[in-house]
């Protein structure tokens, strides 16, 4: 959405306890002004911790950990290729998703990387609507995706439909990393590239729009650096470690937003249509910073961490 004057600054600054890690690993703290809920959309890549509430920030989860941190990448082991689809749905028939992604962990000496590509689609947070047998006065522009706007309704007249079809979004990423094993230290980077033409929950910010053409693009930059300590004699099981992560995001999606205003006309003595056309903006630009420790506690298989995440975002 265009936000009209300067532009606004916003700090946020968070630590977060042990049961918070789920929202923590995103690294991005999102500037709402409104409660909108979202569904998994974003959540495109697999976790060996998932069925345990995806806890990250005191254990370790070796499929998930490289996506977050680049540096995490040297805990792979071995290379290895896996897809995992994601489905999820939002009650009352008010939104879901469908992705499939492609990614490919690589490990060679003292250097690895990877590769990943998904596809996916979204489907509209809102039921479909009719608003009846209703003329239309002037044809609305087309804002895209070849449906046409206009149809025939019941008992004759014509009305300008919603577009209640699931729209495509495109992920891709990329990561290169080295370790230093005399130091136990490795560092990392990583881009990760989103088309976007589908972002859960958009359309139920412009309450009585007939359609919403969304275009855009999201671009994840990150650097990161992992230290570890091992424990006694040497086990991987007891080693301290801290992690940092440098992360730059750049969000810029565009809105066409359809509006159908109705009005009596006195000539053909029923109420028409006027389609109205909005354009709003949605642009943030967000650096962060996190810094996460783990170490083992004196109970054996006992562990215990920390996490600051730190974001200054322009919106």
């Amino acid at each position: 959405m265009s936000v009209s004057g300067p532009r606004r600054l916003a700090v946020a600054v968070v630590v977060l306890p042990l049961w918070l890690s789920l929202p923590a690993r995103a690294q991005l703290i999102p500037v709402k002004t409104i409660p909108l809920a979202q569904g998994n959309q974003f959540q495109i890549f697999p976790s060996a911790n998932v069925g345990m509430a995806s806890v990250g920030i005191a254990l370790s989860d070796p499929t998930f950990d490289a996506f977050v941190n680049p540096a995490a990448g040297a805990r792979i082991e071995a290379s290895r290729f896996f897809g995992s689809p994601v489905l999820y749905s939002v009650t009352h028939g008010t939104g879901g998703g469908r992705t499939l992604p492609l990614a490919l962990l690589m490990r060679r000496s003292s250097w690895y990387g990877g590769l990943a590509l998904a596809i996916q689609q979204v489907d509209p947070s809102r039921p479909p609507q009719f608003s009846g047998p209703i003329a239309v006065s002037v044809p609305p522009p087309p804002l895209g995706g070849g449906l046409d706007p206009i149809v025939p309704g019941p008992g004759g007249g014509q009305f300008i439909q919603p577009d209640n079809r699931a729209h495509g979004n495109r992920y891709a990423f990329g990561m290169i990393g080295h370790t230093i094993p005399d130091r136990h230290l490795s560092i990392g980077a990583s881009v990760l590239w989103n088309g976007l033409h589908a972002v859960d929950g958009v359309d139920l910010l412009y309450a009585g729009s007939r359609r919403l053409s969304q275009t855009g693009h999201a671009l994840d930059l990150r650097v990161g650096a992992v230290k570890e300590w091992p424990g006694p004699a040497g086990t991987v099981a007891r080693e301290r470690s801290l992690e940092a992560v440098l992360l730059h995001n750049r969000f810029a999606a565009t809105h066409d937003v359809l509006f159908a205003d109705q009005f009596w006309n006195p000539n053909t003595l029923r109420f028409e249509e006027q389609p109205r056309t909005e354009r709003n903006f949605d642009h943030t630009n967000t650096w962060g910073v996190q810094l996460k420790y783990q170490m083992p506690l004196a109970s054996n298989g006992w562990r215990i961490g920390w996490l600051a995440v730190a974001n200054r975002a322009s919106h």
